[in-house]
């Protein structure tokens, strides 16, 4: 298959409250009410047990076990750094064990319970002051340099969120979106944005980010009625990447905070990262061209009939 993305679609775990409820207390000891927590791959449900909140995370099939292995190793290996932000740690079952597998319907999934960490997405916030703005690409840089001596074959995976795979995506599904004017402008807006990329792609540098620090993966505490982001979750997408991208993607989620002035938004967040890990001259020149490539992919999604599935192959 010349494009890997394309038709592949694989659907999020969706086991019943009664189902979880077992699973805690079967495998994990923990008991009390259940909430149901939004993503876009897993399903994660949080438990209010007598000891204090968890998350369990039935990880979505799509996703190899060699990758949540990844996502274990780098939350355990955060937690033995003194690092500035909080991050959550995977917890073991009754037999010690960080992943179980649960069979449902038929179906097996790969089971985790991961701390939860108190205070509130940034998501639910409307307009962020540029300090806090700067204070995110903080966080995303922060997570960028205590990841860079961690090594884990899971981090090797062609994953459709990575953005040097954006155009691919786009090709893939750029089919389903019924506008014929609407297609065109994205595909050319794409090819545009990728001429500029391939003349610095060469000086790009790779990295393990965690390529998924957006407004809804990032926790914060409220001082003086302004969010301050201070911890990061979901590890799924971390990966080896351009750091470039890392700082894209970064921003990209927090333009709707701000829509009249996108590059005043993207300008404070790289402040913030290039505070604690510096970009060279390519990184800059990628990095606007990098946040259209960002862009498509999530208009696509909401344009198309099918969206975007949470697809990888490893």
């Amino acid at each position: 298959m010349s494009n890997p993305f394309a038709g592949l679609e694989i659907p999020s775990p969706n086991l019943s409250m009664d189902r979880v409820a077992a699973t805690l207390s079967e495998r994990y000891g923990k008991s009390g009410p259940l909430r149901s927590l939004g993503s876009h791959q897993d399903q994660n449900v949080m438990v209010d047990d007598p000891t204090g909140r968890f998350i369990l995370k039935v990880s979505n099939p799509g996703f190899s076990h060699e990758g949540l292995l990844a996502q274990n190793a780098a939350m355990l290996h955060l937690a033995e750094r003194h690092i500035p932000f909080r991050a959550p740690v995977p917890l073991p079952d009754a037999d010690g064990q960080l992943i179980g597998q649960i069979t449902d319907d038929g179906a097996t999934f790969d089971v985790r319970l991961v701390t939860f960490l108190a205070g509130r997405p940034l998501a639910d916030f409307t307009y962020l002051p540029p300090k806090v703005l700067r204070r995110h690409g903080w966080l995303a840089a922060s997570a960028a340099v205590a990841l860079a001596d961690f090594e884990h074959p899971g981090l090797d995976r062609t994953l459709q969120w990575d953005l040097r795979h954006a155009t691919d995506v786009v090709n893939a599904f750029a089919a389903s979106i019924p506008d014929a004017e609407g297609r065109a402008h994205v595909q050319s807006q794409m090819a545009r944005a990728q001429g500029v990329i391939d003349a610095h792609a060469a000086d790009l540098r790779v990295a393990v980010c965690h390529a998924d620090v957006t407004d809804v993966n990032v926790v914060v505490e409220e001082s003086a009625g302004q969010p301050w982001p201070d911890a990061l979750i979901d590890f799924g997408d971390m990966l080896r990447t351009w750091i470039a991208a890392d700082v894209a993607v970064s921003g990209v989620s927090l333009i709707s905070h701000q829509t009249d002035d996108p590059l005043s938004v993207i300008a404070n967040v790289l402040r913030g990262y290039h505070e604690v890990y510096p970009l060279i001259e390519d990184e800059l020149a990628a990095l606007w061209p990098l946040v259209v490539r960002e862009r498509r992919p999530m208009w696509l999604a909401a344009n198309t009939r099918q969206g975007l599935s949470p697809t990888t192959l490893t």
